[in-house]
């Protein structure tokens, strides 16, 4: 799981205001499939098979 501050923290300059990492993320999505990615509200992003827990 990446934490948003993480995906933005990767050695760019950014604006912490901009959707960077949405647009980011959608296009992961578009590639990868979007069943294959979710969204862990308040928290970040997780690569994955969706819908399980963190003990799964």
């Amino acid at each position: 799981m990446l934490r948003r501050e993480q995906v933005l923290s990767q050695g760019h300059d950014f604006d912490p205001g901009s959707n960077v990492a949405d647009v980011h993320v959608r296009a992961l999505r578009r590639t990868i499939g979007a069943d294959r990615t979710s969204t862990v509200r308040g928290t970040g992003h997780r690569l994955g098979a969706c819908g399980q827990g963190a003990g799964a």
